[in-house]
């Protein structure tokens, strides 16, 4: 599996404390290992981000993330819960 990171989430990533961003890393790690793993909370969106799949980076933090075809995961934002949604 491939994965992007969208120029949105990147701008957003690189704001973000660096605790926060070593934590995305980590989580990151466990999504690739088991992308249900309950410690993620993955889910699918709907309404406005029909498409999205999200995973908690922390209690607060989102990564928001789509699949392009079978191979291809775009992470497209990230940020708190009330900035994405």
């Amino acid at each position: 599996m491939q994965l992007k990171q969208s120029r949105i989430f990147i701008k957003q990533f690189n704001r973000l404390p660096p605790e926060i961003q070593n934590q995305f890393k980590v989580r990151l790690e466990l999504w690739l290992e088991e992308p249900n793993h309950p410690q993620l909370h993955t889910h699918p969106l709907l309404g406005s981000y029909a498409g999205y799949w999200s995973f908690n980076v922390t209690g607060d933090v989102r990564a928001l993330y789509y699949f392009e075809g079978d191979t291809l995961v775009v992470f497209a934002f990230i940020g708190r819960h009330g900035q994405l949604y």
